[in-house]
């Protein structure tokens, strides 16, 4: 789930979604200086990661966290997203 402004096109994919663990985050372009936040149901930001100079993406583990509900909050210097993962 991607939760956006209306009209505009998604910069970012998130997969597997559902997950057991590890998820790939994929740009459309070159991700410079971005940071991720991870929140739990509650609001709590349990991980966080910069993202520096990616040109396919990266990589994140969430195979330390419960199963559930997360909100991960993808922002750069010209942009900022909110995605819904459910890890199982």
């Amino acid at each position: 789930m991607v939760l956006k402004k209306k009209n505009t096109v998604s910069l970012f994919n998130i997969f597997p979604n559902p997950t057991t663990g590890y998820i790939w985050l994929q740009a459309a372009g070159r991700m410079e200086n971005a940071v991720f936040n991870v929140y739990n149901a509650e609001g709590k930001k349990v991980l966080e990661q910069n993202i520096n100079n990616s040109v396919a993406g990266t990589t994140i583990n969430m195979s330390h966290l419960a199963a559930g509900v997360y909100t991960i909050v993808i922002k750069t210097a010209s942009t900022s997203e909110i995605h819904k993962i459910i890890k199982q």
